[in-house]
């Protein structure tokens, strides 16, 4: 239940900032009206993308029940724009992000959520965001819509195989075998050191309240 979730968490101190939230909105509908932050980092400029469909669906539907919705947005796309030191800073934090953090948080002190739903922080954002929603006392829900908490590769594919050699924590071997989807090198080095910096964090046991999981 969304409600006992959110009544986990009680407020930290907010002050509004200037960050921009795009769709707010409520279908006026009354009930038990809750203040729902949607997040999701898109992969690219891409309209087709399934996580970007199922948070839209989620968008509408949350609205249609009378609750007061907004999203927050990234896309990797953002790192085209960079200088070549900002895309190297970028890289560097793409386990734990400091602008992700510090985006999310602006967003959370402006739209002031009941419960923020993540559906994909994968790379600009990072897990990051379920702290600055921590910080401000803010109920946290990630969608799992791949394997990337216990497998670096995201999908428990090698080659095309299924391969869960990683279940034992030796993610080291994505950079050997270039497991991420597509071979690059170096989209594995950084699923690599995201996965490290999750599983210091103890894989966000104490960030995230509750996982939403599809069931095929």
């Amino acid at each position: 239940n969304c409600r006992d979730i959110a009544e986990k968490r009680r407020w930290g101190s907010l002050e509004t900032t200037g960050a921009s939230l795009l769709n707010a909105g409520s279908s006026g509908k009354e009930g038990h009206q809750m203040r729902i932050l949607i997040v999701l980092n898109r992969y690219g400029n891409f309209a087709t993308e399934g996580e970007a469909h199922v948070a839209q669906a989620e968008f509408e539907l949350l609205r249609s029940h009378g609750h007061i919705v907004s999203k927050y947005e990234a896309t990797n796309a953002e790192i085209e724009e960079l200088t070549l030191a900002g895309k190297c800073q970028s890289l560097m934090q793409v386990g734990w992000s400091k602008m992700g953090y510090e985006r999310v948080k602006a967003a959370i002190d402006v739209f002031r959520p009941d419960l923020m739903h993540v559906h994909n922080y994968w790379f600009r954002l990072t897990p990051s965001v379920f702290a600055a929603a921590k910080e401000r006392g803010v109920a946290t829900v990630m969608s799992l819509q791949n394997f990337r908490l216990v497998c670096p590769a995201s999908v428990f594919l090698r080659k095309g195989k299924p391969c869960e050699l990683c279940m034992d924590g030796k993610a080291s071997r994505i950079l050997v075998h270039r497991c991420y989807p597509g071979g690059s090198w170096l989209k594995s080095l950084l699923a690599y050191l995201l996965y490290q910096e999750t599983r210091k964090r103890q894989f966000l046991a104490s960030l995230v309240d509750a996982y939403i999981a599809p069931d095929r």
